[in-house]
């Protein structure tokens, strides 16, 4: 059996190779599978010094986003334990989401009552989701919701920003810019209209959006359906 291990940037073998999967590190924590043959396998939280942030366990154990990591106890049910770095316990309980998305950003989206409740793991707020069916990945405070088969974006407190007016949305906001498909081509909606909620759009005339903008200030876009390219935040082709 293959095993895995880590090494240091002049590759010497800093934890040893006796996992069989091992993810990579994220917040200083990694995700690791023990060898073995159980239905679910043991699967730890380790950190860079090699120990266990908790002891290995037959569960369920995804990868640390922004601070915060989860233990599936009944995965058929969306139930599931958030741990912080720290390896205390942030939330038990239902979580209105899918083993692959779960949060980001610090919050995650819960069903109390039959109502979406946004839960702030960093300061233990917890915000209800008022007309929205729907939300999803956090990113700068803000996310994209759905209410029916419309689109549009909230903040983490819950407040609406962009009310459910686009077909889709197919990024959060990066470099103050976001992907979405509405009536006009399909564009970037730029983030600075909150305050107006005016819909003023870059259009990208064939090309279909692709991802949202970088630090490198650039996106990339597909053009009649056949060859990617890049533009630049003012549309222009580079």
């Amino acid at each position: 059996q293959e095993l895995y291990g880590y090494i240091d940037k002049t590759g010497k073998l800093v934890i040893p190779c006796a996992y069989a999967k091992a993810s990579g590190f994220s917040c200083g924590i990694a995700t690791v599978t023990l060898p073995g043959s159980d239905k679910v396998a043991a699967t730890a939280w380790i950190k860079a010094d090699g120990g266990f942030l908790l002891p290995p366990k037959a569960a369920e154990r995804g990868e640390f986003i922004d601070g915060f990591g989860v233990e599936w106890t009944d995965p058929e049910n969306y139930k599931a334990t958030v741990y912080s770095s720290s390896g205390k316990a942030a939330y038990a309980g239902k979580i209105d989401s899918k083993k692959d998305r779960v949060f980001s950003g610090g919050i995650i989206p819960l069903i109390e009552g039959g109502k979406i409740l946004l839960l702030d793991l960093k300061t233990g707020g917890r915000y209800p989701l008022e007309g929205w069916d729907w939300v999803g990945d956090f990113k700068d405070g803000i996310a994209p919701a759905r209410k029916g088969d419309l689109y549009g974006f909230v903040d983490r407190a819950g407040k609406t920003l962009i009310p459910p007016r686009f077909a889709n949305c197919a990024s959060n906001f990066s470099e103050g810019l976001a992907a979405v498909s509405a009536t006009l081509p399909d564009a970037y909606f730029y983030e600075d209209l909150f305050e107006t909620n005016d819909l003023v759009f870059l259009e990208l005339d064939s090309a279909k959006y692709k991802n949202a903008f970088t630090g490198s200030g650039f996106s990339k876009v597909k053009a009649d359906g056949r060859c990617y390219g890049y533009i630049d935040k003012s549309g222009k082709w580079v």
